[in-house]
């Protein structure tokens, strides 16, 4: 569980982002270059091993790099990268993943141990990953509650919505947004 410190810093830091309405991931990237005064790039990743996680973060003075795995999702692709994207503006110092990860994703040509020594980096615990887990979900929570708020207009979906109703009846979708 999140303690209320970590909780609130994450329900500040969502309350004065910029989140476009309608949402555009890309345009919430642009505000954030903005905001941080350096280029973020979006990037993507092979796949790792299994179990392993599906996106990284690597900050430097200049230019915000997160990483997210191919292969997947818009919309999860998006929440990956809103996580990484929450250990960023957090300030979490480290990019999450262990050198035995990490060397072979970004430098399959090298000796994991010969990475290791020149990073030296150490894994760090849960407490960061549950706080970036909490921003991305918050981030996503606004999308979604402006999303409930646009009507359907285009009526081929409006037709779909109301056959769907009629045989399941409830109206899930609007809670979920329409688009």
């Amino acid at each position: 569980m999140l303690d209320l410190a970590r909780r609130e810093q994450c329900q500040d830091l969502v309350r004065d982002l910029e989140i476009p309405n309608p949402w555009d991931f890309e345009v919430f990237c642009e505000l954030l270059q903005e905001r941080r005064g350096r280029p973020l790039e979006i990037l993507p990743i092979l796949t790792f091993h299994t179990g392993s996680p599906n996106g990284l973060f690597l900050p430097s003075d200049t230019v915000d790099r997160i990483y997210t795995v191919e292969g997947t999702s818009p919309y999860h692709r998006e929440h990956i990268a809103l996580h990484e994207i929450g250990h960023l503006l957090l300030k979490h110092q480290e990019c999450g993943l262990s050198i035995a990860e990490l060397a072979p994703a970004l430098f399959p040509d090298l000796d994991p141990s010969l990475v290791k020594m020149v990073l030296g980096r150490s894994e760090y615990g849960d407490p960061q990953e549950r706080q970036a887990e909490y921003f991305a979900s918050l981030v996503l929570a606004r999308v979604d509650e402006r999303r409930v708020s646009r009507p359907v207009e285009d009526p081929d979906v409006v037709e779909v919505l109301g056959r769907l109703e009629a045989s399941w009846g409830s109206a899930s979708w609007q809670r979920r947004g329409s688009s």
